[in-house]
């Protein structure tokens, strides 16, 4: 569908304002509307498709697409060719999409459908871009979004500089010397258990009565003497 609208976009009258550059984003494969088989009456395939625009989908550009849909292919019709009808508008978002070239420009999107409380999670860079200069922003998107990644890079670096800084001259946060000190008294308190089961091995290797516990902090009362 992409490709036959590029080829019938180059037909258009030379004055058309629909030739202007600033319309050549619309012109990707994954800007285009869903395609469904139609289904007659009787619930019978007809062979042909019905085009669903999106409903995020301003007007100017169902105009667009409706002008060039008009005029015909100049590559004639290819036998492998499915016609298509109009169909009502389906309700999705814009597509979310990690090439650039493929996300809705905000100049695309209809601000009644963006402005929808619900709507407001697809308005995000990975979908709505700025239009760009060409639409009278002072920077094109592209230039945007690049800059924010070098500024999250320069804090990532920072950030590791700083982890470094810290390794070097050996300090902890709170955390670490809290966490290291509640290691070192769990150390300590199993030191003092073995010293106390080894004195109570020895005491009873002499012969003496003495309390065997298998724990020193059991409460048994059961004695038990060895001579």
């Amino acid at each position: 569908k992409c490709v036959v609208r590029i080829r019938k976009r180059g037909k258009l009258d030379p004055n058309s304002p629909y030739l202007d550059k600033k319309y050549d984003h619309l012109f990707v494969h994954t800007l285009m509307s869903d395609d469904e088989d139609e289904i007659d009456d009787q619930g019978n395939k007809t062979k042909r498709f019905v085009s669903r625009p999106p409903t995020y989908r301003a007007d100017i550009v169902n105009e667009i697409f409706t002008t060039i849909d008009n005029i015909p292919d100049p590559n004639g019709v290819s036998n492998r060719y499915v016609a298509r009808v109009r169909g009502t508008p389906k309700d999705y978002p814009p597509p979310d999409s990690r090439k650039f070239e493929h996300r809705a420009r905000r100049w695309m999107i209809r601000p009644e459908w963006l402005n929808d409380p619900k709507n407001k999670a697809f308005d995000v860079p990975a979908q709505i871009v700025d239009s760009g200069r060409l639409w009278g922003d002072k920077k094109d998107p592209k230039e945007i979004l690049a800059k924010a990644k070098v500024v999250e890079e320069v804090k990532k670096e920072i950030k590791i500089a700083k982890l470094e800084v810290m390794m070097q001259s050996g300090l902890m946060s709170k955390g670490m010397k809290k966490n290291g000190k509640a290691k070192g008294k769990e150390k300590e308190k199993q030191k003092e258990k073995e010293k106390e089961k080894e004195k109570a091995t020895e005491d009873v290797g002499k012969g003496s009565s003495k309390r065997v516990v298998a724990n020193p902090e059991d409460n048994d009362d059961q004695w038990q003497s060895f001579y």
